[in-house]
């Protein structure tokens, strides 16, 4: 976290959810950061810097709410709507990463390649290797919300999840049950391009 975003006065909030535990922090600029009760190095560090709930702003705490009914809203298979207000902290590529991947269409995943490609496309560049792709969605600070678990390898295999690659699994589960989508798995079945680009 950068120096001058450690001031930040941040509520600290937690949401119990099927998958675990969720520790969520935000400012009175918006949503920052969920972390999985498992992987709580870089929130606790967070958390250090910015002191306590009590200090934070009420626009801090209205964050932490609606984060709560959203992903309460996902868990029980109902329309989410909107997302709270984001306050990203990464590279300006990081961020064109997770923008895109918040076109993922529920129910639906992607290469580490299309997405690459995708962002090619947004930066105006030839190429961008998946491997640079996977390292910025590994960054993602907002899981489920910004929904990383729907990036998976080219061969159909989910690839990695921090803390648990059984969590990556059960949130694609919980998705495709919802999914219209008929015949195999999204993840056994050749992949589309949800953003109509050519494979």
């Amino acid at each position: 976290m950068k120096k001058q975003e450690a001031t930040q006065e941040l509520a600290i909030g937690r949401f119990y959810s099927p998958v675990g535990v969720l520790r969520i922090a935000a400012s009175d600029n918006g949503l920052m950061q969920i972390e999985f009760a498992g992987s709580a190095q870089n929130f606790h560090s967070c958390q250090s810097a910015a002191g306590s709930d009590t200090q934070a702003g009420k626009k801090a705490r209205v964050y932490i709410d609606q984060t709560r009914q959203w992903l309460a809203r996902y868990f029980s298979h109902e329309a989410t709507g909107p997302l709270p207000r984001l306050s990203l902290q990464g590279t300006g590529f990081q961020k064109d990463i997770w923008a895109l991947i918040q076109e993922i269409p529920y129910g639906q995943t992607i290469s580490y390649g299309q997405l690459a490609r995708r962002g090619a496309q947004k930066r105006g560049v030839a190429r961008i290797s998946a491997q640079a792709v996977g390292t910025a969605v590994g960054k993602n600070p907002i899981p489920i919300l910004i929904p990383c678990h729907r990036v998976i390898q080219t061969d159909g295999h989910v690839g990695n999840y921090t803390p648990d690659v059984q969590i990556k699994l059960c949130l694609l589960e919980l998705e495709q049950q919802d999914s219209n989508l008929t015949g195999q798995s999204g993840l056994d079945q050749d992949l589309p391009d949800p953003f109509g680009n050519s494979v």
